[in-house]
């Protein structure tokens, strides 16, 4: 058995969770021009949850760089 980081299984488990629901799909049969509460805040939590995916791919990005000898097997 190899040794393991201690947050290693909880940093992919989160990263793996939000990574997986993707940029998504907001504010279904919503017009642009559509100004009710249910759309207004379906395109926010829409822009909320793509700007957490991109934060989140660059720090997986950089958690794999920073740890490359690890994964590379050397």
């Amino acid at each position: 058995m190899g040794k393991s980081s201690g947050n290693a299984p909880l940093i992919g488990a989160a990263a793996g969770g939000v990574l997986a629901q993707g940029a998504g799909i907001g504010a279904i049969g919503c017009s642009p021009e559509d100004k009710s509460f249910y759309c207004q805040s379906s395109r926010f939590v829409m822009v909320a949850k793509n700007i957490l995916f991109m934060v989140l791919l660059a720090v997986l990005a950089y958690y794999l760089f920073k740890n490359r000898k690890k994964f590379m097997g050397k």
